[in-house]
């Protein structure tokens, strides 16, 4: 794991990044916030709203916001096929990535497959604008490291918030029965 953390930190302390991500957190937190507050989530459904726009700043930011060369764009260009495997730091960040992002996100909405059907379409987006602006490199083997990331965050949030909500349940039940 000491190889991740010296991937983040080149990737995090490049200028271009660091501007990429502040900029993504002051859009998107406030805006996830906003938008969880206008269906009359909870505040807490609230706070992790915001903290999976963090965390989709947070993937934009990393993916696409570290290349100094600026756009480039082109037609005619293939993704790479690379095997799926954790041997390499960037192939450990792909997994790490989403993590953040997805594990808010089932914690505010609840919702497991819309999260992970959410996650792989910015995986395949971001492939995709790496694919035709030379910001990174488009390469499958991400997609699905960045998939299983989310997986392996979700599920364990999806039963986190089943234990909570289970629990919030229980003493309403307890009245409701000592009332008869």
């Amino acid at each position: 794991m000491s190889d991740l953390r010296a991937v983040a930190s080149i990737i995090l302390g490049l200028r271009q990044t660091q501007v990429a991500l502040a900029v993504g957190v002051l859009l998107l937190a406030p805006l996830s916030a906003y938008a969880a507050r206008r269906v009359g989530w909870s505040a807490h459904r609230i706070l992790a709203a915001a903290a999976a726009g963090m965390g989709v700043a947070l993937v934009l930011a990393t993916t696409l916001g570290r290349y100094r060369d600026g756009l480039m764009f082109g037609l005619g260009r293939s993704c790479l096929r690379t095997s799926v495997g954790l041997g390499t730091p960037e192939q450990q960040l792909n997994l790490a990535l989403f993590a953040p992002a997805t594990f808010f996100a089932v914690v505010a909405t609840r919702r497991l497959r819309l999260v992970l059907v959410s996650a792989l379409l910015l995986s395949l987006g971001v492939e995709g604008i790496q694919l035709v602006t030379d910001l990174g490199a488009c390469q499958t083997s991400d997609v699905a490291l960045n998939l299983a990331g989310a997986v392996a965050v979700a599920v364990p949030a999806r039963l986190l918030v089943a234990v909570a909500l289970r629990r919030t349940q229980e003493p309403s039940r307890q009245t409701a029965t000592t009332r008869r």
